[in-house]
């Protein structure tokens, strides 16, 4: 059986149809392969310089707060207008609200004053902005070793002195002082100091001496008339000895705390050195006495009103600011030591964390 010319020609034509098919098939499938990784590098390309957008937006955030730190201590942003305020930090320390600041080409501008009232932000707003909060103030100064939300006597009893954490900011040695801002309020019952502190080496031993912690209470007497000037002094100092202790000159024996283990208080500050009739303004505490090279020391809080309606300086200020550009958010925090004693060490003590 023979086959024709004209049978083998569409045959050949057939098979090369199939081909052509095929090779469009792979060549296409190729080219949308190609197409979608090309358009991911190209998505995460822009994420990326996105991200690196609003992490610059964030680090203008810090050096404003920076530069608001360096010219007052104290400074809070947004402005705390209530000291009650209650908030989701663990230590009731961050404001409500923070401070939300749009970076325009020509000039910086804000849509808001420093009490911070956050605006709304487009994602699709390609706009640098930067939300800004600057904090130092919690509910009170010490650990809170119980969990109870609270600080009392009882948690530094609970306290293992052997084995004190590393990041324990609140504890002072011997010869060392450790100063705290004292907020104020209108209400005078919230205006009282409860410090509460504990001995880090019982006095007992052989060449042991007494010790002693001394108290300094600076005042605020810009309210004072002229008339009562010289009646009130600037400063007043308490000395609390152990009252387990030999004597030491003078001091005044501490109260040791009912149902805790071996913790004093003076009782409230103001009224022990008697000195009600004015806020305070600024309170130190550095214990004294005992042997060179001792190891002493105390571990110590205060509390600021018994309802802990006042907020007390904690031991660091932190700047925190989140960037934001194009749907990308970039977040950057620094811990600023308050116990540095200068602006001029500000940059050795900060210390910043990275965040998405």
């Amino acid at each position: 059986m023979t086959i024709s010319k004209k049978s083998k020609l569409k045959t050949k034509k057939g098979t090369a149809l199939i081909v052509a098919i095929f090779m469009v098939a792979i060549i296409g499938s190729a080219a949308i392969g190609i197409n979608a990784v090309a358009l991911r590098q190209i998505n995460i390309s822009e994420t990326y310089n996105n991200g690196l957008v609003a992490y610059y937006s964030a680090e203008s955030g810090i050096e404003e707060g920076l530069l608001r730190f360096r010219f007052d201590k104290n400074a809070e942003v947004p402005k705390i207008i209530d000291d009650a305020t209650v908030t989701s930090d663990l230590l009731n320390r961050q404001p409500l609200n923070v401070f939300r600041n749009y970076l325009a080409k020509p000039t910086m501008r804000t849509n808001q004053s420093d009490n911070g009232t956050v605006a709304g932000y487009s994602q699709s707003d390609r706009q640098q902005i930067y939300d800004l909060s600057v904090f130092y103030k919690q509910k009170f100064a010490g650990v809170n070793t119980n969990g109870d939300g609270k600080f009392d006597a009882s948690d530094l009893a609970a306290v293992d002195l052997n084995s004190i954490p590393a990041d324990y900011n609140y504890i002072v040695q011997k010869d060392n002082q450790k100063s705290y801002t004292i907020s104020q309020t209108a209400s005078p019952q919230d205006n009282n100091i409860y410090l509460f502190w504990r001995w880090l080496k019982p006095c007992s031993g052989a060449g042991y001496s007494a010790h002693a912690l001394e108290v300094k209470l600076k005042l605020d007497t810009s309210t004072l008339q002229n008339n009562q000037a010289g009646i009130f002094k600037d400063e007043y100092t308490g000395l609390f000895k152990d009252t387990t202790c030999d004597s030491i000159a003078n001091a005044n024996n501490a109260s040791i705390v009912a149902g805790t283990t071996n913790v004093y208080s003076a009782g409230e500050l103001k009224a022990a050195l008697e000195i009600s009739a004015l806020n305070v303004k600024e309170m130190s505490i550095k214990p004294i006495g005992n042997t060179a090279g001792s190891g002493d020391g105390v571990i110590f809080g205060f509390v600021q009103g018994l309802d802990f309606k006042t907020k007390v300086a904690g031991p660091t200020t932190t700047v925190n600011s989140i960037g934001y550009f194009f749907g990308a958010s970039r977040q950057i925090t620094a811990d600023i030591s308050r116990q540095t004693g200068t602006i001029l060490d500000l940059f050795n003590y900060v210390i910043y964390k990275g965040g998405n």
